[in-house]
């Protein structure tokens, strides 16, 4: 049913639960897992292995997560997963989709069918996911960051132990999935990732004269190291990738931005320019313009969520916004426009009894 550059994508259905997906009437029955597998031409030794393991183990250890895919099973190059039918990047260049006519195997050269035809709606008859209207800009930007911050800082199941953060290492709107019969936003694709170690703190010793409560509390304290990915292709990395320079989680979150800045403006960053230039001016300190009447328009959701994105498109790592930080900000600003949506509907229903 669809592939990428290293795994081919099956639905599988061992248990017979295939139910009729309720998108487009031209869609077949959605069945309940895929199942990923390394392509052929790939070599199958140690180090796509590890690719393969790092991907199911991240799943596996953050499985409380509601922001990360379900895993059912791995085995070295394999992983079966839940089966969620589009991407984000389906739904943030959804009208760009339905003009541009793209090959599927299951169809040749087509357009993809509307938005409205395969995403569900709520109890107001609204979109579940979508980014054409305010509120539906925020939540998409707080799936993104929803998942980025269970993965940076451990899910509700991990949070009162030690956790370091696990890097994606790359970030980009298509690794999202969208399960367009709820509107809930999954990070996927774990198998490019890194585990942070810890770095032990100056001075610290392990002799047998500290107690396990001393060493303990020590352990609380240490930070982790800096990691070294010796790649950066794509224009989706952040300026310390394309610098080699040494790298944190706060890579994820710049990367993030640009999903941020396609959800505020509806454009591809650098019109999906990915040359050697581009890359060279992220370095410099450049980034995607976003629109003088967006960013001026004083008193609605975008300008707040275009402050959001210049945090996280800061080019220091370390005054990065991080996505514990946004989700944060994204979670106060939902609470205000749902808040000043139901003050117009009072307003509007005190209206309709004075008339």
């Amino acid at each position: 049913v669809g592939n990428g550059l290293w795994r081919d994508v099956f639905t599988c259905d061992p248990r017979g639960e295939t139910v009729a997906d309720g998108f487009d009437a031209e869609s077949p029955p959605l069945a309940p897992a895929v199942l990923k597998m390394m392509k052929s031409e790939h070599p199958y030794d140690q180090r796509n292995l590890q690719r393969h393991r790092r991907d199911a183990l991240v799943m596996e250890r953050l499985s409380s997560s509601h922001h990360l895919v379900p895993i059912y099973g791995y085995c070295a190059n394999t992983v079966l997963t839940q089966a969620i039918s589009h991407t984000l990047d389906d739904v943030i260049y959804a009208r760009e989709k339905e003009r541009v006519k793209k090959w599927s195997a299951h169809g040749g050269y087509k357009t993809s069918p509307p938005l409205e035809s395969w995403m569900g709606r709520d109890e107001n008859g609204e979109l579940l996911a979508t980014r054409e209207t305010e509120l539906g800009r925020i939540r998409l930007a707080l799936g993104v960051f929803r998942g980025l911050m269970d993965l940076h800082e451990g899910d509700r199941t991990t949070r009162d132990k030690e956790w370091l953060p696990i890097v994606h290492a790359d970030i980009q709107s298509k690794q999202y999935l969208v399960d367009a019969t709820t509107g809930q936003i999954y990070l996927n694709d774990f198998n490019r990732c890194r585990f942070m170690g810890k770095k032990d703190p100056v001075g610290l010793s392990l002799p047998g004269n500290k107690t396990d409560d001393t060493f303990a509390a020590l352990a609380s304290d240490l930070e982790s190291c800096p990691i070294y990915i010796p790649t950066s292709p794509g224009a989706s990395r952040s300026p310390e990738e394309y610098l080699f320079d040494p790298l944190t989680e706060k890579l994820d979150i710049y990367s993030a931005g640009n999903i941020l800045y396609g959800i505020i403006t509806g454009n591809k960053p650098w019109n999906n320019d990915r040359g050697k230039h581009i890359k060279e001016g992220i370095k410099k300190g450049e980034r995607p313009p976003v629109d003088e009447s967006i960013r001026n328009a004083e008193g609605t959701v975008d300008v707040e969520l275009t402050r959001l994105l210049d945090r996280v498109y800061e080019g220091d790592p370390k005054k990065r916004a991080s996505a514990k930080e946004v989700v944060g900000e994204l979670e106060k600003l939902l609470e205000r426009e749902l808040e000043k949506k139901k003050e117009k509907v009072s307003l509007q229903g005190d209206k309709e009894e004075e008339s």
